[in-house]
């Protein structure tokens, strides 16, 4: 193969690795992007786009554009909380807090939620969104 070839082929290579998608691992957190399956597959847009019982979850007023529904889903959640610190300098006496810290009490979360909406004549919608939301049993096995 000639090195003219054998550069342009690296070169192409290159820039492939270069613009290629890889994996990522990411979370808002406990806070969910949405509330109900339309909503967290749209990016959380239910805030200005309801199509489900769970609109009041993220904009009550979003039960105006939602038929007479009943939405019931579970959401599994599996947040993996810990923290490295490295290189901390303190001075004599204090502790060491240098190392590994494992906060992952529960792996693995079912989350609930449910809406109803129910429009009554063309002036007035009521609803309810019940959904779980909470601090996720993070607990540290060693304090900082």
């Amino acid at each position: 193969m000639s090195r003219i070839k054998w550069k342009l082929i690296t070169r192409a290579a290159l820039a492939s690795l270069l613009s290629s998608a890889t994996l990522v691992h990411a979370t808002d957190g406990y806070f969910l992007p949405g509330y109900g399956v339309k909503s967290e597959g749209a990016g959380g847009a239910g805030v200005a786009f309801p199509q489900d019982a769970l609109a009041p979850a993220t904009n009550p007023a979003g039960i105006a554009f939602v038929d007479n529904r009943l939405d019931v889903g579970v959401d599994y959640f599996r947040p993996i909380r810990k923290a490295e610190i490295t290189g901390n300098q303190l001075p004599p006496g204090y502790p060491d807090v240098n190392g590994s810290y494992d906060a992952n009490g529960k792996k693995n979360f079912f989350i609930p939620q449910i809406g109803y909406t129910r429009p009554f004549g063309d002036q007035f919608t009521a609803g309810v969104a019940v959904y779980g939301n909470g601090g996720l049993n993070t607990t540290y096995a060693k304090p900082f």
